[in-house]
């Protein structure tokens, strides 16, 4: 990897969901596991793209503000369950370059 940096980044700081992991397929398929057993109703992969990059708390209040903490607790529960979701391609061997350039290198993530 021949990548040059300047020389006042010392950290780098890594979203988990969507940049390092794909993610978004689990997240959408928890999400309408949630919606169908909490609220009874389908919900369509594509009208949940919209909602990509807020909290779940909002998304879940959006859905029904009175049982935002039910569908909050199925959506993680129903995460759990689902095949974890993989590195995107090259990850590995990015973290791996910064590391060896001596970067330190953090995720960050809303994640319990």
């Amino acid at each position: 990897m021949d990548v040059k940096f300047p020389r006042h980044l010392t950290v780098f700081l890594f979203d988990l969901d969507g940049t390092l992991l794909d993610s978004t397929d689990v997240i959408q398929k928890a999400m309408q596991q949630a919606i169908k057993e909490v609220l009874g109703c389908d919900v369509s992969q594509d009208s949940l793209r919209g909602y990509a990059g807020h909290s779940l708390p909002d998304i879940m209040h959006e859905f029904d503000p009175d049982r935002a903490s039910a569908l909050i607790e199925r959506y993680r529960q129903a995460y759990l369950e689902m095949e974890a979701s993989q590195l995107f391609p090259g990850i590995p061997k990015v973290l791996e370059t910064l590391q060896e350039r001596d970067y330190d290198l953090a995720v960050v993530t809303t994640k319990a």
